[in-house]
Formats: structure tokens, sequence, C-alpha cells
């Protein structure tokens, strides 16, 4: 090899391992965050937990201590709080609440509609998770999927586009209305980010001032806006002989 090729390759690996050795000594800040023009503050080990010290380690090497401070911070926020049964008290008083209230707008000749679209979107999953919807008075179209599906159920297939035939408007009581609803559950399961509530709730005609019993399975879920929603409703009449 002439001798000023073997020097040109010489210097070039020595280039290459210059390059290399730089890498090496000071890391590199992740994408979004500023590179430090000046020496790396080193990086106080409390506030890092042991997963993120390891995952730190696994990229900078040794170098961990010593990566930029704007690294440096807590690990994310901790979860949402897990559901409470105060949560699904809270859940259920609200859509009792709802219930009669959609009633009261509809005696009032208010705009009972847009009263249920917007207690359904508070109290039901819709757009947030999927909805395993299961109405009490339903039989061509027994499962509701879909938040159409679900006020057709609740307002009447009249009241709404595209409705199904079956749906007298069970929030609206088919027009005679429910004065009041209550809850007693039979038990309450809490798994995390998600509760199941099993039991029977009783609805006052505000007409005729009857009840009727129904039986329920609602299980609620805690969405990412932190705001706990009915994922599960499945509701049906006490069984009789």
């Amino acid at each position: 090899m002439p001798l000023q090729d073997a020097t040109n390759s010489t210097m070039k690996r020595q280039q290459h391992k210059s390059a290399f050795s730089d890498c090496m000594a000071a890391p590199t800040a992740p994408m979004g965050v500023a590179a430090q023009p000046t020496s790396l503050t080193p990086c106080p080990p409390e506030v890092l937990s042991p997963d993120k010290l390891m995952r730190l380690r696994g990229r900078f090497g040794d170098a961990v201590l010593q990566i930029p401070a704007a690294l440096c911070e807590p690990d994310d926020a901790a979860p949402p709080a897990p559901l409470s049964e105060a949560d699904v008290h809270a859940c259920q008083a609200a859509w009792a609440k709802a219930i009669t209230s959609i009633s009261l707008t509809h005696r009032d000749g208010g705009d009972y509609v847009q009263a249920a679209a917007e207690a359904a979107a508070e109290l039901y999953g819709y757009g947030h998770t999927n909805v395993l919807f299961k109405p009490t008075k339903a039989a061509e179209f027994p499962f509701r999927p879909t938040g159409g599906g679900a006020m057709s159920y609740f307002v009447g297939a009249k009241a709404i586009e595209n409705g199904h035939d079956e749906d007298a408007g069970f929030a609206i009581n088919g027009g005679k209305g429910w004065s009041k609803v209550v809850f007693t559950n039979h038990q309450i399961d809490l798994n995390g980010q998600v509760a199941i509530a099993m039991g029977s709730y009783l609805f006052t005609c505000a007409t005729t001032g009857s009840d009727t019993k129904v039986e329920y399975t609602f299980g609620y879920k805690r969405c990412a806006d932190g705001r706990p929603r009915i994922f599960l409703h499945h509701s049906s009449m006490p069984y009789a002989h």
C-alpha cells in the first residue's frame, strides 16, 4: 500500500475512533430535550425510581448520573385512583336523577332529547370505550352497542332519526314519566379502574304512582378523562313463574 494511502487510512480510523469516543463520553439527550452546551449536571439519584434508573442505565450506561438535569424528573404521575363504592353510588345517583329529569323536561314540553343526549354523554362510555348495553324492554334489538341505539331506547324511536320501532322511550316511560328511581345494590365488586354493581332498582310512575321493580348489573370504568362511566348495563324484569 502506498505511504500516502496508509497515512490517510490511519487518519480516518483515528477520526472514527474519536467520534465514537465522544459519543460514549457524553450521552445524547432524547428528542425534544435541548442539548447541554456546558458540563452536564449530575442527576440526583433520589429522584429516580429503581425502574427508571434501570431504563436510563440501559440507554446511557455508567454515565446515567451525568445526564442533563432536564431528564432528572420523577416517573410519570401515579395512575388515576381506583373506583370506590362512593364512586359507584355517585354514578347511580346521577343516573337516577337523569331519568327523572328527562321525564320532567318531557312533561314540561322542553327539549328532552337534548337533555337525554347530555346525560348519556356524562353517564355512558360511548366514544370512550366499548359499551355492553342490554336494555330491559328490547326484543328485536336486544343489544345497543352504539350511542344512537341507546338514545333510541331512552327517548323513543319517533324522537330521533333511524330509531328502532320497538322503542317507546324508557326515560319518559312511554309518555307517563318517572318521578323517582331508587337503587338497591345486592353487591358491589371493586377491581381497580373498574367496578361492577348488581341489584335492583325501583321506578315510580309519575302518572299513576305505581312502582316497577327491575334487576340490573352495571359496570363502571374510569375513562381517560378521569370520569367513571357505564361500560356495562344489563337490565331485566324479575323472573315470574
